[in-house]
């Protein structure tokens, strides 16, 4: 028996039994005063509306399982039928009939080109845009209600088609600003994996990353959705002449994104008078894993600096240095006043292969700072769990 059937059942078996305690009750008050009359009156309407308000509850949800198990069904069909498209090699026939009055048939291929791979992605996305979905999202972009181009905008980045482009470069020009971050999201994600040169991508991107009406953490996320395609962007943003410029933002994708051949880009900002640049830059070296030649000198006067978290990530970025040195200068900080300080330096240290690993045992047995010690066996009981993890 379902939740909504159980409902009903009990709704019938409360109902039942209000209506012998009132007519009991009722019948009492009769024989006694006009006061007792008006509170039976009283108590049948208070017992009539909360009656009426479980009943309407029930219902509801009723309905709301109704509606979720009818579209699940309809989405397993839509699924279905595009599945059978997409893995045929028949030219792209007709529009199934009742596929643009089924908001479940889009969302069925939207589901399909995010879950499928290569090709067969793909392919999804050319149903979508073959059968006459993208053209409508398209035209939902121009429309004057903002929730609509709202709904549009997710849809159209979730097709990742490249004819879109055009549509969403007009919405970058809209005057409400969380309707354009939106637009600068999805058209990221649709150029993601096109293969632009990167004039066009600077001038699709560049320029736009730089309004100011729009969050560091929209830009940074803007960037790590280009993926690679980031690379040229990423560049003209850390540009030092660039006004306005997001640079912390692209130091972020930089390191998320992951890319080595940037990485003296990042040099210059670590020794910028923002700590918060000094940091990103920091941390982009660690992500990427290397610190140019020309940059080791900065990393290394980050160890001394003023403020516990340019330390905390300059021992970081150490960890990719390739010199039997830095294991003695990571040993040090192990000693750090800073709690941060010394757990950056004893997971730079575990990163650092078998040289690493004997420096944190020599820490753990007879650094000169206690809390030093501690911090080296905590390391050192972790990376003992993943590899028992990894056995």
């Amino acid at each position: 028996m379902g939740f909504s059937t159980a409902s009903l059942v009990l709704f019938a078996l409360e109902v039942a039994a209000m209506v012998w305690l009132l007519n009991a009750f009722w019948q009492q008050a009769f024989s006694q005063s006009a006061g007792l009359v008006a509170l039976a009156a009283l108590l049948l309407l208070t017992a009539v509306a909360a009656l009426t308000m479980l009943g309407l509850q029930a219902w509801a949800h009723s309905a709301r399982r109704w509606r979720e198990r009818d579209l699940q069904a309809r989405l397993e069909h839509w699924t279905q039928t595009w599945l059978e498209r997409i893995w045929t090699d028949e030219p792209f026939a007709a529009t199934p009939v009742g596929a643009m009055r089924d908001p479940a048939s889009g969302e069925a291929l939207l589901r399909l080109r995010e879950t499928l791979r290569d090709e067969d992605s793909y392919r999804a996305a050319q149903l979508y845009q073959h059968h006459g979905f993208l053209a409508r999202d398209l035209r939902a972009l121009r429309s004057p209600h903002q929730p609509l181009r709202a709904v549009a905008l997710e849809q159209v980045s979730r097709a990742r088609h490249p004819s879109a482009i055009f549509g969403l470069e007009r919405s970058l020009d809209v005057e409400a600003a969380p309707l354009r971050a939106l637009a600068l999201l999805a058209l990221a994600r649709v150029c993601a994996r096109l293969k632009l040169d990167a004039g066009q991508l600077v001038a699709l991107f560049a320029a736009r990353c730089c309004d100011p009406q729009l969050s560091s953490g929209t830009v940074e996320r803007c960037l790590v959705l280009l993926e690679r395609n980031s690379a040229p962007v990423i560049t003209a943003l850390l540009d030092s002449n660039r006004v306005q410029s997001p640079v912390r933002s692209a130091l972020e994708a930089l390191g998320l994104v992951g890319l080595p051949p940037l990485a003296g880009l990042a040099a210059p900002w670590l020794h910028h008078a923002s700590l918060d640049l000094r940091c990103a830059a920091a941390r982009a070296l660690y992500r990427v894993g290397v610190v140019p030649d020309g940059a080791y000198d900065d990393v290394l006067a980050l160890l001394g600096d003023a403020q516990w978290p340019a330390r905390a990530q300059g021992v970081l970025a150490l960890s990719g240095v390739d010199a039997p040195s830095v294991n003695g200068l990571l040993y040090v900080h192990l000693g750090d006043a800073h709690w941060w300080v010394r757990h950056n330096s004893a997971l730079a240290l575990s990163k650092r292969g078998a040289g690493g690993l004997d420096t944190l045992h020599a820490a753990a047995a007879t650094h000169p700072d206690r809390f030093a010690r501690d911090m080296a066996r905590q390391q050192l009981l972790k990376v003992a769990a993943l590899e028992h993890t990894q056995a």
